[in-house]
């Protein structure tokens, strides 16, 4: 006697198998969408440093402002003695802007000398 179609036992183990795929696929959706997001933040926070580092007139003299246009937020810069007797400093810039309804920050420290970035 010849049976057609599939046991109960198969289909259950075909709609797991699904759901199991279905579930993985989500998964990595989520965690691309949330690694471009990060990305992105990552990419507008290195280009206000980039503005805010423009903006800087003495390297050896703290300084803060805001931006104008570009951005809900602003900018510090300190700096505090590395090397003295070498004439090195070490120089910490932080940006921070509003997105999506929170505030966002990026920061860098790098050495600076009465001539500019070290090294000139």
């Amino acid at each position: 006697m010849s049976r057609n179609g599939f046991t109960l036992l198969e289909v259950m183990a075909a709609v797991a198998l699904l759901a199991v795929s279905v579930s993985a696929l989500g998964l990595s959706l989520h965690t691309g969408w949330e690694s471009t997001r990060r990305a992105m933040l990552k990419s507008k926070g290195e280009a206000l440093l980039s503005l805010a580092l423009c903006e800087i007139n003495d390297p050896l003299v703290g300084w803060q402002g805001e931006f104008a246009d570009l951005a809900a937020g602003g900018w510090e810069y300190t700096v505090e003695p590395y090397l003295e007797a070498q004439e090195l400093y070490l120089g910490k810039l932080k940006v921070w802007w509003q997105e999506g309804g929170k505030r966002q920050s990026e920061s860098c420290a790098f050495l600076t000398c009465p001539e500019g970035l070290y090294p000139p």
